[in-house]
């Protein structure tokens, strides 16, 4: 497996963690609190696999880089 292969492997995992992650944070809108922190949450993990993408994006162009070289 070449390092773009393991870098997609990795990537769809650790999104797919995310993913599920996302599943258990249910709304519960008839209780204001618990709802907001479970928006929050859903938020900070959107935020997260954002982040996840930009991070292995930038080590694909990287690897792209080195290899033209």
């Amino acid at each position: 497996m070449n390092k773009k292969e393991e870098l997609l492997r990795k990537f769809i995992q650790d999104r797919a963690n995310m993913q599920e992650r996302m599943l258990w944070i249910g709304c519960n809108p008839s209780n204001p609190e618990i709802f907001k922190k479970q928006t929050e949450e859903g938020f900070k993990v959107m935020m997260e696999m954002s982040n996840l993408a930009r991070k292995y994006i930038k080590a694909i162009e990287e690897i792209e880089i080195i290899d033209e070289n």
